[in-house]
């Protein structure tokens, strides 16, 4: 097991009897470990993606099926990633391969709580993004950290269904009182940012990117990353995009009342701040949802 912090020591026994202690060997590519790495490395070029990618033909592939995909309208068929990154440019090509890859790795849990989690967290990641860019704080980490943030529900949803679903059964009937990782805690004696937080540690992620997973449901959490990440959960959450339970939206003709005003302050917006992300969030939110539906078919 991963050398780790005292608090996230003390859960090792409850992970190891959910999951088994070699889940983490056989759960987490290579390639998507070192996609992870590129992107939280800001020296790295469109050459190393290529040069990452290229090691997994599967992969590669895939990643060219979604850039010749309609949802990109490109006149020409893209046939190698080097014209892919001219074409579609570095950036985007990072979230193709990031998004690619982590689908790739976790496809044999029970596929109508999988779509779901995959949904949520493509929404999370493009909307952390958004959010990113207009506040300064890296779009690429904010983007990996959104799309991660819930990979310990994909792993219980893989490993352990039985697990996942009576803690999410456990969760619709007691959730006007618990949150659904309170439910986790209780009934499982970890709960799943406890266990994405293991994992990565045992899979060599980036140190950010395990904080963001294990602190993603702190309290008034110091890193602007993490707090980014806490207000994109809540919006998609709350306009209809959970992870978990019923897509059951909070009607409002104002974003800033979808949301609690301590998530968005902490980052220094206004009301009027938010309000003026609106417009943004709403085409991010829409070009995520197309997003999602070229892996929904697969």
């Amino acid at each position: 097991m991963p050398d780790l912090d005292e608090e996230l020591r003390e859960k090792q026994e409850a992970f190891v009897r959910l999951l088994g202690y070699s889940v983490s060997l056989r759960s987490f590519r290579g390639v998507l470990i070192r996609i992870v790495q590129l992107i939280s490395d800001p020296n790295s070029s469109a050459q190393d993606l290529a040069d990452v990618v290229s090691t997994a033909p599967a992969i590669a592939t895939r990643i060219l099926g979604v850039v010749n995909s309609p949802y990109y309208g490109l006149t020409h068929e893209v046939t190698s990633l080097g014209h892919a990154i001219a074409l579609m440019g570095f950036e985007e090509l990072k979230k193709i391969a990031l998004s690619v890859s982590i689908f790739d790795t976790f496809t044999s849990g029970e596929r109508v709580y999988l779509a779901k989690l995959w949904r949520h967290s493509i929404l999370c990641g493009i909307v952390s993004r958004i959010l990113g860019e207009q506040l300064r704080c890296s779009p690429d980490e904010v983007f990996a950290g959104g799309l991660l943030h819930d990979v310990g529900k994909v792993l219980l949803c893989n490993f352990n269904p039985k697990a996942f679903r009576m803690a999410l059964f456990n969760y619709q009937y007691e959730s006007s009182r618990l949150s659904h990782h309170e439910v986790e805690s209780r009934l499982l004696g970890i709960n799943h940012a406890e266990i994405g937080a293991i994992a990565g540690k045992g899979w060599n992620l980036p140190g950010l990117m395990v904080e963001v997973i294990h602190k993603h449901h702190q309290k008034y959490p110091e890193l602007p990353v993490i707090q980014i990440i806490q207000l994109a959960n809540a919006l998609c959450t709350n306009l209809g995009f959970p992870s978990v339970g019923p897509d059951k939206a909070v009607f409002s003709s104002r974003i800033t009342e979808v949301v609690d005003k301590s998530l968005y302050s902490v980052l220094g917006l206004s009301k009027e701040d938010l309000e003026l992300l609106w417009t943004p969030l709403d085409a991010g939110i829409r070009q995520a949802m197309e997003f999602f539906a070229l892996f929904a078919r697969e």
